[in-house]
């Protein structure tokens, strides 16, 4: 289970997690298994992002938040506002969004992760096509990094539940103490940690604005995904490097 990573890491910690092909890769080139060269694919290093964008958390997830918001005294019965929430760090949306204070924002997310933990988390669903999308990047020697502004916890358990952790180089999602959980900051952990994937081209993918914005904060290049939780408005604003509408099209733009 990848929780984080020292300062400093040494080549052959950096191959047994997954990314030997950095050290064989050289001018745009990478050997296949017979000998022979082929090109890389278009991005090296893809940052995908969990809910809406790997796995649709379905009515669980929005469950859960309405169970959250009941436990501080707020009713929420509206879809529309209760989807919104659904992505983004749940302490900064409760506040942004309810008037929560610190400590309510504090109290409703760990109401939702224990509800969520205990009921939501089998409402799940893997996207179609994303487990043969990942098992063709990483076939394509693409390192994959999984994000989420949930626990680290939570996103090793729902990427395992589906059979796609396997797929992941590294993972990383927020600790308990929130040190960590805005996605830019999980980005810059990972290229702070990983340096040498500073010299790769990257790509963050995600289903929110806060997704793309980390994309723009750290200079990659971003890909908004329109059948997650983001409304269209949301993602015209956020100014992608590009969007798609299906996993069919994001695997066209990552492999072809």
């Amino acid at each position: 289970m990848m929780w984080g990573f020292p300062p400093l890491m040494k080549a052959s910690a950096l191959r047994k997690m997954g990314f030997r092909w950095l050290f064989a890769a050289s001018e745009g080139q990478i050997p296949d298994i017979g000998g022979a060269v082929r090109p890389l694919p278009k991005y090296e290093i893809v940052f995908l992002d969990l809910e809406g964008t790997l796995v649709d958390p379905g009515p669980g997830a929005v469950q859960a938040v309405q169970h959250a918001l009941a436990q501080v005294g707020v009713n929420e019965e509206s879809p529309y506002r209760l989807r919104r929430l659904i992505g983004p760090p749940l302490q900064d949306a409760f506040r942004l969004y309810y008037n929560l204070d610190e400590l309510e924002a504090l109290k409703a997310e760990e109401r939702y992760r224990q509800h969520y933990l205990e009921y939501g988390i089998l409402e799940n669903h893997l996207y179609d096509g994303i487990e043969e999308l990942l098992g063709n990047l990483q076939g394509n020697r693409v390192g994959l990094v999984a994000l989420s502004s949930r626990h680290t916890t939570y996103l090793n358990q729902v990427l395992r539940q589906f059979g796609i952790f396997r797929f992941f180089a590294v993972t990383r999602g927020s600790s308990l103490g929130r040190t960590l959980a805005r996605k830019s900051e999980l980005v810059g952990a990972v290229l702070d940690e990983l340096p040498v994937l500073k010299q790769k081209s990257l790509v963050i993918v995600g289903d929110r604005e806060q997704d793309v914005s980390a994309a723009h904060d750290h200079s990659i290049d971003s890909i908004a995904v329109s059948y997650g939780y983001g409304s269209q408005e949301e993602l015209r604003n956020a100014d992608p490097t590009y969007t798609v509408d299906s996993v069919e099209e994001l695997s066209k733009l990552l492999l072809d």
